[in-house]
C-alpha cells in the first residue's frame, strides 16, 4: 500500500483516508514526491521529456542531415552467417 501525506513538522497528515487500524504498526520509507523533485531524477521519463523541451532544440535541416547521413550508410543485409562457409567441409 502507497500513502501519500504531509508532513506538518510533526506529523505524517495522509492526504486521502487510510484503511489502517488505530495504533496498527507500520513501516513508512519515505520519498519526496514533490513533482519538481521527482522530474529531475535522471532517467526518468520526465526528465527526458524535459530535456527534449529544452533549448537548444534540433532543427529540421539537421534532421534532414541526420537522416541522409543514416541512408548512406546503410548496408544491404547479408543473411550469410560467419560460419557457412565451415559447413561445406
Amino acid at each position: 500500500m502507497t500513502i501519500r501525506a504531509h508532513f506538518d513538522g510533526k506529523v505524517f497528515i495522509p492526504v486521502h483516508p487510510v484503511d489502517l487500524q488505530k495504533d496498527q504498526l507500520v513501516e513508512l520509507e519515505v520519498r519526496n514526491a514533490d513533482p519538481e523533485t521527482e522530474d529531475s531524477r535522471p532517467g526518468s521519463p520526465a526528465a527526458v521529456l524535459k530535456a527534449m523541451r529544452a533549448p537548444p532544440h534540433v532543427r529540421s535541416e539537421d534532421v534532414d542531415e541526420m537522416l541522409r547521413h543514416i541512408k548512406e550508410a546503410q548496408r544491404p543485409i547479408d543473411y550469410t552467417g560467419i560460419f557457412d562457409d565451415l559447413a561445406d567441409k
